[in-house]
């Protein structure tokens, strides 16, 4: 118990747990900042199991604005389920703010039940240990994000007018979502100059134009969709309030099941959700 666990034999389930009770979550409910936070708890879950994998390095040293985290004691045991558990409750509890008192049970009885499973299998002073560096993990992903200078709110945007630019739409005529969300960091720097590639055809509501035919074509196939086309566009709506997931949990669902069905272990799924968040983010 007080040697380092192989990483080949770590299982990623206390992990996964976490991921599923997030993605619950967002059945519930919907939020601009799905698209933020993902990409801090993906690091943080990376960052309080790294130190399992022999070599590994901090993604401090890779990510913009990325302050150094917090390392484990030399020449000390850990348990890195133990260390994963903690940081994730805690990141959880920090980030899904305005939750149900029933969600907030289910955080501290999923951290309690892996408390119980995984105590036994370490001494108190393994444990204790890692648990604290979990939280300090926790911790200091949160503080990384407070210096984020993301704004998800929509108050005194007003949109642009031009041939093409985005109207409120019925029925709702809701109100944009996200329009600042480029005053925020990107995880990887040399993100911050990519260009978007032009589209594929420019804006024109003249009947014969490329793009007037394009988005004539999908208006046309709308009206005579088949039962295989509505079952893909019901899947897809990821709108949260009860109706899907969002666009991010729908796709952090889909590395859940990935992860599952390769029986991939904690040090795999912790890269993995880790990459899939940074990409959703700078996406």
């Amino acid at each position: 118990n007080n040697t380092p666990i192989d990483t080949k034999d770590t299982s990623a389930q206390v992990a996964l747990d976490w991921y599923k009770l997030q993605l619950r979550f967002l059945l519930e409910r919907n939020s601009s900042l799905n698209a933020v936070y993902f990409g801090y708890i993906g690091i943080g879950l990376y960052e309080s199991v790294r130190n399992e994998t022999k070599n590994s390095i901090s993604l401090s040293t890779k990510l913009n604005q990325m302050p150094a985290m917090p390392d484990k004691e030399d020449n000390k045991s850990y348990h890195w389920q133990v260390s994963a558990n903690a940081a994730l409750a805690g990141m959880v509890r920090s980030f899904f703010t305005g939750l149900t008192p029933a969600n907030i049970v289910s955080i501290d009885s999923l951290e309690n039940v892996y408390n119980d499973k995984l105590k036994p299998a370490s001494d108190t002073a393994t444990f204790s240990r890692s648990q604290a560096f979990g939280k300090n993990i926790a911790t200091a992903i949160y503080n990384y994000y407070l210096t984020d200078n993301i704004n998800i709110s929509n108050t005194g945007y007003i949109p642009p007018v031009f041939p093409g630019s985005w109207e409120p739409t019925p029925p709702a005529y809701a109100k944009p979502i996200n329009c600042y969300f480029g005053t925020g960091r990107t995880f990887i720097a040399s993100n911050l100059s990519k260009v978007a590639p032009a589209f594929p055809f420019p804006y024109s509501e003249d009947v014969s134009s490329d793009f007037y035919k394009m988005v004539k074509n999908n208006y046309d196939v709308s009206l005579t969709l088949t039962a295989e086309q509505k079952s893909i566009a019901l899947f897809w709506v990821d709108q949260g309030n009860g109706i899907g997931y969002t666009p991010n949990g729908h796709q952090l669902s889909l590395v859940v099941q990935a992860l599952e069905q390769t029986k991939s272990n904690m040090a795999v799924a912790a890269e993995a959700f880790a990459k899939a968040t940074i990409a959703q983010r700078d996406a």
